[in-house]
């Protein structure tokens, strides 16, 4: 049985009400965004497609640790593996991005089913002991959050960090 189709009020409430469910809280900033704009319209915003974050990069690099492969301000996902120092360095930076992600969100339901699919698909640091396996796993959610369950379900099945 389909959904019925909400007739009530949508006021600030309701609105406020919405953004704490779909996203991580109502910011301030996104219920003025918002404010004013019907049902339809907040929803079409929030399910759009959000563009890709850039790549977690080298911000690790201080007086005591120099990444001899990937210089400062560069991102390191594609670099090769270095060794276990390097990698540790590059999975705290991952870390960071991600978390910056989710506390710095935009206007979307995107982040809040990236971090559903993660649960779905758990995958952990740990285990996989390589960034660049949980980032790309990371930009595959991103990819798909929104998207064919179907295709995720396909990509995620080749996904190294998830083979691990």
């Amino acid at each position: 049985m389909p959904l019925a189709k909400y007739n009530g009020t949508f006021d600030r409430l309701q609105l406020t009400h919405l953004l704490k469910r779909s996203m991580f809280g109502a910011h301030l900033k996104d219920i003025k965004k918002l404010y004013g704009k019907s049902l339809k319209e907040v929803l079409d915003i929030l399910i759009a497609d959000s563009s890709l974050p850039a790549p977690p990069i080298n911000a690790y690099n201080d007086a005591t640790f120099t990444d001899p492969i990937v210089p400062a301000n560069q991102t390191w996902v594609n670099a090769p593996y270095g060794d276990g120092i390097i990698n540790g360095k590059r999975l705290a930076s991952f870390r960071g991005w991600w978390t910056g992600l989710l506390l710095n969100q935009q206007t979307s339901f995107q982040e809040k089913m990236v971090l559903f699919w993660h649960n779905h698909f758990p995958v952990q640091a740990q285990n996989v002991s390589d960034a660049r396996y949980m980032y790309k796993y990371v930009a595959l959610i991103q990819k798909h959050a929104l998207g064919n369950f179907k295709n995720l379900v396909k990509e995620i099945s080749l996904d190294p960090a998830m083979l691990i």
